[in-house]
């Protein structure tokens, strides 16, 4: 939460809701003097994320917000321009739902199946009354995304990033590294574990390489150089279509 809060403008909420165990709240409530200017409610978690998010509906309804974003934490790369971007579709629609296209190909019966497939990201933005009705009225249980509730007439969708990954294996990469830069790079065509051990022994030769780790299912590529490193984006893209893949993205991180 300390690493999403510190990469947004915090000024583009007027109050900020961390739904979790009770427990943490004596460690979490240490936020509220590290971004002073943030007011904070703190909500006890429901037995489901479903629930979860409905409790922190239910702490904001006396304040009559007009808008909601609704974030997984676990999600910290989300940008400032992804969140303008919802507000923005929100002054227009009841929802601003952020995904990406999936780029896969899905075989049914041996045949390519060609839908268009996407991915769903948060933060989704809603109008707080249409969301907080759907979640009152809701007969789905235990749903794993907020617009799921929401009637298909509502809904809106916005272009995600790609960049808008999982903190699990990032922080487990990140884990113990300090006074480094990660690249966080998005590939396409890696296909096979022979393709992401190929990647893994081209960049090794680095020396200002600190760690890699090849994400085979998701296309992503981190690696963690010294800061002294010039990260060179024709670089990293040469290596990797020598390989035999392409780059779409790279985003630089620094810790």
């Amino acid at each position: 939460i300390h690493f999403f809060l510190k990469r947004i403008d915090v000024n583009n909420f007027d109050k900020i809701v961390i739904v979790c165990k009770i427990s943490y709240f004596k460690y979490l409530k240490k936020l509220e003097y590290i971004f002073p200017s943030v007011k904070f409610i703190f909500t006890k978690a429901g037995k489901d994320r479903q629930s979860s998010s409905y409790n922190a509906l239910k702490s904001l309804k006396s304040f009559n917000p007009n808008n909601v974003l609704i974030h997984d934490a676990a999600r910290p790369f989300c940008s400032n321009n992804l969140i303008k971007k919802i507000l923005k579709n929100l002054k227009k629609n009841y929802s601003s739902i952020p995904y990406i296209a999936n780029t896969d190909k899905k075989m049914i019966l041996k045949k390519d199946f060609n839908q268009n497939i996407k991915l769903i990201q948060t933060p989704q933005g809603f109008k707080f009354q249409t969301i907080f009705e759907a979640h009152n009225n809701a007969l789905i249980k235990n749903a794993r995304d907020d617009s799921s509730l929401i009637t298909e007439e509502k809904i809106n969708f916005v272009k995600g990033e790609k960049f808008n990954i999982h903190s699990d294996r990032f922080n487990s990469f990140a884990n113990e590294l300090k006074q480094v830069q990660i690249a966080i790079v998005n590939v396409n065509g890696m296909v096979c574990d022979f393709c992401a051990r190929g990647i893994e022994k081209s960049f090794s030769k680095d020396i200002n390489l600190k760690k890699i780790d090849v994400d085979l299912s998701k296309g992503k590529v981190l690696l963690a150089y010294d800061l002294e490193k010039k990260i060179s984006f024709d670089e990293i893209k040469k290596l990797i279509v020598e390989n035999g893949q392409n780059v779409t993205d790279i985003k630089i991180i620094k810790l």
